[in-house]
């Protein structure tokens, strides 16, 4: 729901990156096969990600996905590399 919920201010950024957050997010309910939905959470990440600077928001403001044993994989938060 997060997603959909912010696909409108990615689509404003790129819409490349909101096509490929909200494919990677919608859920679809097939007659024979029950509720459908494919993620691809790199995907996913990888779109919110290369949007940052247009929402104008950083690595640091975000952070990442933590339980108490650490980063979930791929979660982890991401480093700005300096030029």
């Amino acid at each position: 729901v997060f997603a959909h919920a912010i696909l409108p201010h990615i689509h404003r950024c790129s819409v490349e990156n909101a096509a490929t957050i909200y494919e990677n997010t919608k859920v679809v309910k097939n007659r024979r096969k029950g509720i459908v939905s494919s993620c691809n959470y790199g995907e996913i990440v990888k779109g919110l990600r290369d949007s940052y600077d247009c929402l104008g928001i950083t690595c640091e403001d975000v952070g990442g996905y933590w339980d108490l044993s650490g980063y979930y994989e791929g979660a982890e938060p991401c480093k700005r590399e300096k030029i």
